[in-house]
């Protein structure tokens, strides 16, 4: 399965350019080794780059190399799947009861249920990380369908 992550259009036309000149770059490298190697190129003169004395050899670089990259490419695809599976295996947490909130944070039952209760809330820490006081935000929640810029934005 693949999976599609948004991209910017900067993003993906980079993406798409370098993918079109590495297949241009491969096309242009089979087609010139293998015409070297059928014959048909001509000569240039200049010594084959890397010290590679004949297009079959060459050639079957590219091949080793190209095999070296399918190895890794499999092997990092094995990887990623036992990894996969090993944290697929890991067990959900059971849900908190209320009483382990309260004892992990130190609260009371009055402040837990204002920050269940509150849009947003300022957490105060003691220089020993301890909280020290909360600040909550008691804004009424907007329903959906009773309000009124539900209305106006149906209207419209």
């Amino acid at each position: 399965m693949i999976i599609k992550t948004p991209r910017s259009l900067l993003g993906s036309f980079f993406d798409n350019l370098l993918t079109a000149l590495g297949w241009f770059g491969l096309g242009y490298l089979l087609a010139a080794g293998a015409g070297a190697l059928l014959g048909t190129a001509q000569a240039s003169g200049a010594a084959p780059a890397g010290g590679v004395s004949s297009p079959w050899d060459t050639l079957m670089l590219y091949l080793a190399i190209g095999a070296v990259n399918t190895a890794l490419v499999v092997l990092w695809g094995r990887h990623r799947k036992h990894l996969s599976a090993r944290l697929a295996r890991r067990q959900v947490q059971p849900a908190r009861d209320e009483n382990t909130w309260l004892q992990d944070f130190q609260l009371s039952r009055g402040q837990l249920a204002a920050v269940r209760d509150s849009r947003v809330t300022v957490i105060h820490h003691s220089n020993e990380g301890e909280i020290e006081r909360l600040e909550t935000l008691h804004a009424p929640r907007p329903s959906a369908v009773n309000s009124e810029e539900f209305e106006l934005g149906r209207v419209a």
